[in-house]
């Protein structure tokens, strides 16, 4: 709101809410791909959700997008072969690096946290990067619950806290990716890029973990 009273568009964006932005959010997509005027405040704590487009009140929104037709002007998907060969090298747990090391998101964080990490009731839900491991796989390492982990791979090391999780496989961890500095992930993973898309290999890093006492 200052930058917007700074260039003096202010007035424009009066609003005291979330809620009010929702409502003009609402108003703004009426009639477009992402249609939201039909998803309203108190139909979201009564239910489980509302996926868009959701284009009056009565409608339940669209639980499946493009299950008939695509958006395209004959509404059939443009296809396409693409003959290339991967080669990106996968890593395979070693003596040195024992287990594989898979990132993601948290449901409280949204990519690189630039946001959601300035906002005080959701940086109270997950204030900080963790590394989640079968307790399993902690005892074979000596690491208990809430305690900080040093984990290395052969780019970088980070420090973290262990959040033990019967979900997760017993030769994997998990570290989310919305944090920087000594808990940035991203220093844990190779800087191969896959040859067509250009993305580097999230999903193919081994590491070992050391509790730090």
């Amino acid at each position: 709101m200052i930058f917007l009273k700074k260039w003096g568009k202010g007035k424009f964006f009066n609003f005291t809410s979330a809620q009010e932005i929702f409502e003009e959010l609402r108003i703004a997509s009426k009639g477009g791909k992402a249609d939201y005027s039909g998803i309203t405040y108190s139909r979201l704590r009564n239910g489980q959700g509302i996926l868009w487009p959701c284009t009056s009140t009565e409608s339940l929104g669209t639980k499946r997008l493009f299950e008939k037709s695509f958006a395209h002007v004959n509404e059939k998907a443009k296809m396409a072969v693409i003959s290339i060969e991967n080669t990106l090298t996968k890593p395979t747990p070693n003596k040195d690096y024992p287990l594989y090391l898979t990132t993601g998101r948290v449901m409280s964080h949204y990519l690189t946290g630039e946001q959601t990490r300035k906002s005080p009731s959701l940086a109270a839900r997950d204030f900080e990067a963790c590394l989640e491991i079968h307790p399993d796989t902690a005892e074979t390492y000596h690491i208990a619950p809430d305690s900080l982990v040093r984990v290395t791979s052969e780019k970088g090391w980070i420090i973290v806290r262990s959040r033990f999780s019967e979900s997760i496989r017993k030769d994997t961890v998990f570290v989310p990716f919305h944090w920087t500095d000594k808990q940035n992930v991203n220093r844990l993973v190779s800087d191969q890029l896959d040859p067509y898309c250009r993305m580097p290999g999230f999903k193919l890093s081994v590491v070992r973990i050391e509790l730090i006492e």
